[in-house]
């Protein structure tokens, strides 16, 4: 008799467990869809399977709008922590490359390759010389120049007899003839003097070890982990959510998202939700014997 009153809540609870497994089984289940001819099943692929692109779409928007936003790139790139580790690690690239023997010009030759890295300061140096020349044109050096002589002469002529003899004008076409010299050498010379000054300046930093680099930043009086954080919190601050919005994270995510295979797909999100899955397919045998003692109740 006992068997027979607990016959149905048993039942109820045997289907209700079978048909919440069933159902979770057919979220990812099965893997492909299942044809007979030209027809496909019903419920064939699984319903993840079948949605991913919208569930990578779905992920995609509720990561880079909601989670990893531009404020909160920002906020995290200047938070005291990570001030805090981009100090330490200056402090030990300094001690760690004082003792380095590479060149400069090797650095730039195994960041790329050596004919990149000489093609980039070839280009450096074509880009100095041509600012440099641009701004010494620009000083108007001739006229400086003149003045300068015309200043020299006078005080070296004051209060001799030579002042009396030596005009206002006569020191005034000195001053010409020497701005105007000074203006053509540097239109017709400037830039291959100035291109020379660069080029062994150049190469002498590039011969330069980088531990003889970083030794002599180190005892300069300038601060340069100072300046590094500094220059760092400016690029942040300015550029930081440029720089969050051309990494695109919310297409970054749906293409990761939609790249995986099923299987993967459905180890991610049962790493994720086994437990609460497995809840629902418990919670459906709960409920299915309930039911079965209320309908022996009415």
């Amino acid at each position: 008799m006992s068997f027979t009153i607990l016959a149905g809540p048993l039942i109820g609870a045997v289907i209700g467990y079978l048909t919440n497994n069933i159902a979770v089984k057919m979220l990812f289940r099965p893997l492909r869809p299942i044809k007979i001819g030209k027809y496909t099943l019903p419920f064939t692929p699984g319903i993840i399977p079948k949605g991913q692109s919208r569930l990578a779409k779905a992920v995609g928007v509720a990561v880079g709008n909601n989670l990893l936003t531009e404020d909160v790139f920002e906020e995290k790139l200047l938070s005291d922590e990570t001030i805090g580790k981009i100090e330490n690690y200056i402090d030990e690239f300094f001690e760690k490359e004082k003792e380095s023997d590479t060149t400069l010009g090797e650095l730039l030759g195994m960041a790329s390759s050596p004919e990149v890295a000489t093609e980039q300061i070839d280009m450096a140096k074509a880009s100095i010389t041509e600012r440099m020349t641009r701004k010494v044109k620009e000083a108007n050096l001739g006229a400086i120049v003149s003045q300068a002589v015309i200043d020299a002469a006078k005080k070296k002529i004051a209060g001799s007899f030579l002042e009396m003899m030596v005009s206002d004008n006569l020191l005034n076409s000195i001053a010409g003839y020497v701005e105007e010299n000074v203006d053509e050498y540097i239109e017709e010379n400037g830039e291959e003097v100035i291109g020379k000054m660069v080029h062994d300046e150049a190469d002498n930093l590039m011969s330069k070890t980088v531990g003889e680099v970083v030794t002599t930043m180190d005892h300069s009086r300038f601060n340069w982990k100072e300046i590094l954080i500094n220059a760092y919190k400016k690029m942040i601050s300015t550029k930081g959510k440029e720089m969050v919005q051309q990494l695109d994270i919310p297409k970054m995510v749906e293409d990761r998202v939609n790249a995986m295979d099923v299987l993967e797909l459905e180890e991610l999100v049962m790493s994720v939700m086994k437990k609460e899955l497995n809840a629902i397919v418990n919670l459906g045998a709960l409920i299915g014997f309930v039911m079965g003692l209320l309908n022996l109740l009415f």
